[in-house]
């Protein structure tokens, strides 16, 4: 009997210490197969590099254009290994072929850049979190400006890869409604099929890159030599919320703390005998910003030298680039060097071009909210300057007739989704291992037509109410004294900073923040309009109530409990089996 529970215990311990790795390797990998850098499937990769064979997955006849790259593949390894781009492949060559009969949003395409090899200067990696996905997406300049499927002739072209969209529409679906709004610059794009060294890398948007220059953000260029009106007033472009990652020498910083980073003129690549013009330039734009900012926040929107805000920024770029963002619930919105701004020489600041909407459009339950996109200057016109409100309303309204184009049946949306189609099924099967389901695209693209009705008639019928409803106060008071005050966004939670060190009261505990005989508020509460709360002390005779926050914190260590229930048994299980087979072995001693 000894000996069988011995071994029964064997097997259990067995069978428990292989689950666990199992599982957590069948959750890694989520059922999609390994890949390779490029983003091919592993399987793929090393039965060659013929990608056109009848059984490769990604034949590239998908009804749009196709990219086709020719490059040293030790060169294109090194870029695929440069995390932060700084390696650029050289000696390349481009070609695009057309599929019979197409014809391109923007005209007819120059001939010369069809079906010929162009030669490239370099060709590199780009994105930030993007480029940790295991679709790239990459950056090229040409030899020479060429206009490539129309979008106007240039050196500079970028390859998004839309590896968060699983649409692969959002970033040309949001160009498309920039452009139809009159938002000046915003970028034109195309679909391709990329092919690198006759692999299929997937599906790509071909684009115009966001820089200064001829059909591209077309204001003045400034040269390293200029430190004088007018030259020195611009152009400039601009982007917020620069990272660690980029170059000092064009971050700059307001006293509101907002940041910004000088994209154009490049400030980092000024050598050391051009210090005194990068100081003087970059001394401007950043006195101008912050002109900009004090009359924002200043008396009659005016600043200390009496410039009305009007007058330094355009209130139209700002309110037509502002619902954009908001309506979109762009996770990338004012929050990013995604988010640019230029000026002009001589002229205001203005707001775009619109950059980087792959995580965009979603569906979401709180389709009438307007406090989603969070910027300062901008959310303080709108709470109080009657006339940006009079602008943000008149681009609502233009907005909204976009919106109804781009969802109808049929519409924008239809359109753009057939010409992927086949383009995007190829996609999907080359990163998943395995052909979509029936009318998976078609319920993805439903989704985003949802999120664009329901979200248009959500804000439709709370405009005129809510649109200027951004900031409520919240009142912290002790014994009818004011402790504190805290400015919150509407509909928005409260945070842990919010809340001001309440006063040691002798012989009582602090219960929390509330509102007398109610249940304390605490960071799980939203904010709805202005409110005045008291500190509120007692004993502790009975336990305090149970709030959302704790049993938030109660259900997310379930996980964990759950985790070192099952570990704690694992391990006495492995001690019985030891200990028995221990006595097992000195029964059989005795027997013998």
């Amino acid at each position: 009997m000894m000996r069988k529970m011995a071994k029964v215990l064997t097997v259990l311990m067995i069978l428990m210490l292989c689950v666990l790795p199992v599982r957590a390797e069948a959750e890694s990998t989520s059922g999609v197969p390994a890949e390779t850098a490029s983003g091919v499937p592993a399987e793929s990769a090393a039965a060659g590099k013929d990608t056109q064979s009848e059984e490769s997955p990604a034949c590239p006849d998908n009804g749009i254009p196709v990219l086709v790259l020719t490059i040293d593949p030790e060169e294109f390894q090194k870029v695929l290994d440069s995390s932060r781009h700084e390696y650029q492949a050289e000696n390349g060559t481009i070609r695009i072929d057309l599929p019979a009969g197409w014809t391109g949003e923007y005209g007819v395409p120059d001939e010369a850049t069809v079906g010929t090899e162009l030669s490239l200067r370099y060709f590199r990696g780009r994105g930030n979190s993007t480029w940790f996905e295991d679709k790239k997406p990459f950056k090229f300049r040409l030899e020479e400006s060429m206009d490539l499927l129309g979008m106007g002739a240039n050196e500079h072209w970028v390859l998004l890869a839309n590896a968060k969209d699983d649409s692969l529409l959002r970033n040309r679906l949001a160009g498309y409604i920039g452009d139809a709004l009159g938002l000046a610059y915003t970028s034109r794009s195309v679909p391709v099929d990329l092919i690198v060294n006759g692999e299929y890398l997937g599906s790509y948007l071909l684009c115009e890159q966001v820089r200064v220059g001829e059909n591209r953000v077309e204001i003045d260029k400034i040269k390293k030599s200029q430190t004088e009106e007018p030259e020195i007033s611009g152009g400039y472009l601009l982007s917020m919320a620069p990272s660690e990652k980029d170059p000092d020498a064009g971050k700059l910083t307001l006293t509101s703390g907002l940041s910004f980073l000088v994209e154009s003129p490049e400030l980092d690549e000024y050598d050391d005998t051009q210090q005194e013009t990068l100081k003087a330039q970059k001394d401007y734009i950043t006195a101008y910003l912050q002109a900009v900012e004090d009359a924002v926040f200043g008396e009659g929107f005016r600043n200390a030298d009496g410039a009305a805000v009007s007058e330094l920024m355009d209130l139209e770029s700002a309110a037509k680039y502002w619902w954009v963002q908001c309506f979109s619930y762009n996770d990338d919105g004012f929050n990013s060097t995604s988010t640019y701004l230029y000026k002009e020489r001589d002229g205001k600041l203005y707001w775009g071009p619109l950059w980087d909407f792959d995580r965009s459009f979603w569906l979401n339950d709180r389709a009438e909210y307007l406090n989603n996109a969070k910027m300062p200057w901008l959310d303080h016109l709108r709470a109080n300057d009657p006339e940006y409100q009079r602008i943000l309303r008149a681009a609502w309204d233009s907005l909204d007739e976009i919106l109804k184009e781009v969802e109808k049946e049929g519409g924008v949306l239809d359109r753009y989704k057939e010409e992927i189609r086949l383009s995007w099924e190829k996609d999907y099967e080359l990163r998943r291992g395995r052909a979509p389901k029936d009318a998976e695209l078609d319920r993805i693209v439903e989704d985003i037509r949802q999120n664009i009705r329901l979200r248009r008639e959500a804000i439709e019928a709370i405009i005129d109410t809510e649109l200027t409803n951004v900031f409520a106060e919240v009142t912290f008071t002790y014994e009818g004294q004011v402790l504190a005050q805290k400015r919150v966004y509407i509909g928005e939670t409260l945070s842990a900073d919010d809340f001001p060190q309440p006063p040691q009261k002798e012989g009582f505990e602090f219960l929390g923040w509330g509102f007398g005989g109610t249940e304390p508020i605490g960071r799980n509460t939203r904010v709805l309009s202005d409110m005045t709360v008291r500190a509120e002390y007692g004993t502790w005779e009975t336990a305090p109530p149970e709030t959302a926050e704790t049993t938030e914190n109660a259900e997310n260590g379930k996980g964990p409990a759950v985790l070192i229930a099952a570990g704690i048994a694992a391990v006495l299980v492995l001690i019985a089996g030891v200990v028995l087979l221990v006595k097992n072995r000195r029964l059989r001693r005795t027997d013998n």
